[in-house]
């Protein structure tokens, strides 16, 4: 403390600190107080080895609350979360079977379930793939016959490729649609809802 300055007056729980010392000094020092002649001085050490243990533990439980809150310190505010990038303009995905463009997010063709294939590696020139007669699946140019049904495939001219009467869901992985015969995710067809 520096000369002329008077003395600031300490306040918050390392204030209380030293008090609880202190008074548990007093309250330690009252209980070993000599005892009575005559009396039984068994009861008397087990009174006072009681009554040390508890001050201890109340001397160690408030020099642990006195260290856990003067060692906390406050979280930092949440950061501000970044604007997520916009979406980047989707590649635009095409069947090799029916030639049409395929949904955003879509793998597969939901009129033929054949794979979608991006823009770059699409050739609308190239010849159209096949269709299965019995599921109407779409396979890639070259394929010749349906390998869930055994039956050859036919140009899509002929091919029962169309949109479903109504939604469907995915047997495979749950997936409703409002359109076409087959899951765009995983290409299995779909099923009706009722």
């Amino acid at each position: 403390m520096r000369p002329g300055k008077p003395a600031r007056s300490a306040s918050g729980p390392r204030a209380r600190v030293p008090f609880v010392c202190a008074a548990l000094a007093f309250a330690c020092a009252s209980l070993v107080s000599a005892p009575a002649a005559g009396a039984d001085t068994s009861a008397a050490r087990r009174n006072v080895f009681l009554a040390v243990a508890g001050a201890l533990a109340l001397v160690t439980g408030a020099v642990g609350l006195y260290l856990a809150l003067s060692g906390r310190s406050r979280p930092p505010p949440p950061a501000e979360p970044a604007s997520a990038p916009p979406d980047p303009v989707p590649v635009a995905r095409w069947c090799p079977t029916c030639r049409r463009e395929g949904e955003r997010g879509a793998h597969h063709c939901v009129h033929d379930g054949n794979r979608l294939v991006p823009h770059d590696a699409f050739d609308p020139e190239a010849p159209a793939g096949g269709v299965c007669p019995a599921c109407g699946r779409g396979f890639d140019p070259g394929v010749a016959m349906c390998d869930e049904h055994d039956e050859e495939l036919v140009p899509l001219v002929g091919a029962p490729v169309g949109e479903a009467s109504g939604p469907g869901i995915c047997p495979r992985c749950g997936q409703r649609a409002s359109e076409g015969r087959f899951c765009p995710l995983d290409g299995a067809a779909l099923e009706p809802i009722n």
